[in-house]
């Protein structure tokens, strides 16, 4: 029996791959905001929403949606970077990182303690 996970993150990073393709990859992706990502994940998510499991349509929507999740957080990352663990609770919730205003640290969304 096939691993389930592994053929899905194969279509994943497939997916992936034909979107960099298609858009260009961080060049176009780091120029995109917060919301604008939400209004692209959001339509396909709408578009599953409407079909039944048992239909391909679902299974493209969701799997565009999740691709597009995974662009995002790469943009993040290349931009923000990646989130510290928390001192307290050692969750993935806290964020510093630098802007043009200066460094910005957000408090931890696991647990609402400090970020250092």
């Amino acid at each position: 029996m096939a691993n389930e996970r592994d053929d899905v993150f194969e279509a994943l990073w497939a997916e992936r791959a034909r979107q960099d393709e298609q858009w260009g990859g961080f060049v176009h992706d780091d120029y995109h905001t917060g919301p604008d990502w939400a209004r692209f994940i959001e339509r396909f998510v709408n578009l599953a929403y409407e079909r039944e499991m048992v239909e391909p349509e679902w299974y493209d929507a969701m799997l565009k949606a999740t691709v597009l999740g995974v662009a995002a957080l790469e943009a993040h990352a290349r931009t923000y970077g990646l989130p510290e663990p928390c001192s307290q609770c050692g969750g993935r919730g806290t964020f510093s990182y630098m802007t043009s205003q200066g460094r910005i640290d957000v408090d931890c969304i696991d647990c609402d303690g400090p970020t250092r």
